[in-house]
């Protein structure tokens, strides 16, 4: 199928991309800063409403392992951890969604809770 027009010129998803991400059915490299924050419930509960959705996830903890047409990158944890996972996708252009599991974020605003 042609691309859609948008404002973004070739950063733009062809329409069974666009269509496919709307679907819930995404590829998706998770970074996760420590180790005890995995354990966490309301991560867990996240991951099984995105999973519920048709998200498939796996771990990353470099830019070598991230696998081709992953659709987005989550980094859980804090702003540090936001800044790391940055370097892991730098210039992928794979997006970044940051997930606070503190309590106050400027990079990772989102909460396990508001995603899905």
């Amino acid at each position: 199928m042609a691309n859609f027009a948008c404002s973004m010129g070739r950063n733009c998803l062809n329409y069974s991309k666009f269509a496919e991400i709307l679907s819930g059915k995404m590829k998706i490299a998770v970074y996760i800063g420590k180790k005890e924050t995995s354990d966490s419930g309301r991560l867990k509960e996240m991951f099984n409403r995105l999973e519920a959705g048709g998200c498939e996830f796996y771990d990353v903890k470099s830019a070598e392992e991230v696998v081709s047409g992953t659709d987005m990158m989550m980094a859980i944890g804090g702003d540090g951890t936001f800044l790391s996972s940055a370097s892991i996708v730098g210039y992928s252009e794979i997006p970044l969604l940051g997930v606070n599991v503190g309590r106050l974020g400027f990079l990772s605003e989102h909460r396990p809770e508001d995603i899905a």
